[in-house]
């Protein structure tokens, strides 16, 4: 069994990813903050930490507790006008 962390994985992409891995047999442990994705898409066997990846303190604890071995980072900021409004804040998240 392999650990797998996936950032955006409340989001449609990131949920079903999640919800494929753990039929597969994984571990999977879920980092979102909820701003695109909803509680509701994450599966019942995923671990989840309600934060934002740009909190960089939490996101290195998470990463020394859980020690996954795969990272699928799939969190982004997906409005085009929020981009072009402010595009350092864009590639930061992205």
């Amino acid at each position: 069994m392999t650990k797998i962390l996936i950032t955006g994985g409340a989001g449609f992409i990131g949920s079903h990813l999640a919800e494929a891995l753990i039929e597969n047999g994984e571990k999977v442990v879920v980092v979102d903050n909820l701003a695109n994705g909803n509680i509701k898409n994450i599966p019942l066997f995923a671990k989840f930490y309600n934060i934002d990846i740009l909190d960089c303190e939490k996101l290195k604890n998470i990463f020394e507790k859980e020690r996954p071995e795969i990272v699928y980072h799939l969190a982004a900021q997906i409005n085009l006008r929020d981009s072009i409004k402010n595009p350092a804040k864009d590639a930061e998240i992205n």
